[in-house]
């Protein structure tokens, strides 16, 4: 083999072995961003007015990315529908979601559904 193939092979051998070094390279970069930490939903039990209390889920997507405008959501129904059964629902602010993720905790009313309301102390844990 003469010189100048010796140096064509050490060329593109040299060339492979970079590309090679720059596909792992993006490769591991990008698994490094994709294992961010996250926020599960949240589930709170609200306070206990005429003998019963309410559930809502907080979405974790939600607290790791705050909603612009507020956002209602439907606590759990209690009773039987048709028969008396009930819910409320429970407005957050972006202000909300962001004291939540910032490890704070809010504290909402429920709207008034039969003549009462519940509170939820939302937090994450």
């Amino acid at each position: 083999m003469d010189r100048k193939t010796v140096v064509q092979l050490l060329v593109g051998g040299a060339v492979v072995l970079f590309l090679f070094a720059g596909v792992l390279n993006l490769a591991c970069s990008s698994s490094k961003s994709s294992n961010t930490s996250s926020t599960g939903d949240i589930t709170v039990t609200s306070t206990v007015t005429l003998a019963h209390s309410h559930q809502v889920t907080i979405s974790g997507t939600d607290i790791d990315n705050p909603p612009s405008a507020n956002k209602t959501i439907n606590t759990t129904e209690y009773g039987t529908a048709g028969y008396g059964g009930h819910y409320h629902t429970i407005t957050l602010t972006p202000q909300d979601y962001q004291t939540i993720k910032d490890g704070g905790t809010v504290v909402v009313t429920t709207s008034v559904v039969n003549g009462h309301t519940h509170d939820f102390t939302i937090k994450k844990s």
